[in-house]
């Protein structure tokens, strides 16, 4: 593996390797070897000048140019030298999160493939069986609220006939309603 960091980078991941994604600490890490490349590369280019031979000028140059060609360092790389490094464990919170990103994402896709366009709410709530969840895609907040005071009606009107309740939840992220039917246990009431 090709020592990229310096110490007081390697420092700074040990710190900070718990407590952030690898993406994160790949970004940050990027960036402060670029400013140092940077800095680097304009000490060697004042450097050039005071140099006569040319087998050293030119190794100054190439040099120059492997610094400035620098490009990024990636999430694997910040894995296998954290690895090196004998840095602690990611954090429980940390993993915890990133498993519930990861979900959630996963889902949306899931998601998306399933939804459905709605033109007739009421006739679309009457093809719901008990406990089934259906996904329908919402162009803005404005037809989530049309569908959902449908629903509404739908509950008071015929969902109680059938003994079937309807409950949504508005995911914004991409613009779908889930729709779920559930038991209805005020219709055994009366």
């Amino acid at each position: 593996m090709r020592k990229i960091l310096n110490g007081e980078q390697e420092n700074w991941l040990y710190a900070n390797y718990q407590d952030r994604t690898n993406k994160e600490l790949a970004e940050e890490l990027s960036a402060m070897v670029k400013h140092e490349n940077q800095k680097q590369a304009k000490r060697l280019t004042g450097l050039l000048d005071g140099i006569s031979d040319p087998a050293i000028q030119k190794a100054v140059k190439r040099n120059i140019a492997s610094l400035l060609m620098f490009e990024s360092v990636s999430e694997d790389y910040v894995r296998k030298y954290a690895r090196k490094l004998k840095c602690p464990p990611k954090s429980a919170a940390l993993r915890s999160e990133t498993a519930r990103q990861k979900a959630a994402a996963t889902n949306i896709k899931l998601w998306l493939a399933k939804a459905v366009t709605v033109e007739s709410p009421m006739d679309w709530f009457r093809t719901f069986f008990l406990h089934e969840t259906k996904i329908c895609l919402v162009k803005d907040v404005k037809e989530m609220k049309s569908i959902r005071t449908a629903m509404s009606r739908w509950n008071r009107q015929e969902g109680f006939d059938k003994g079937i309740f309807l409950t949504s939840t508005f995911v914004t992220e991409a613009n779908i309603l889930r729709v779920e039917a559930t038991i209805n246990r005020a219709s055994g009431i009366i």
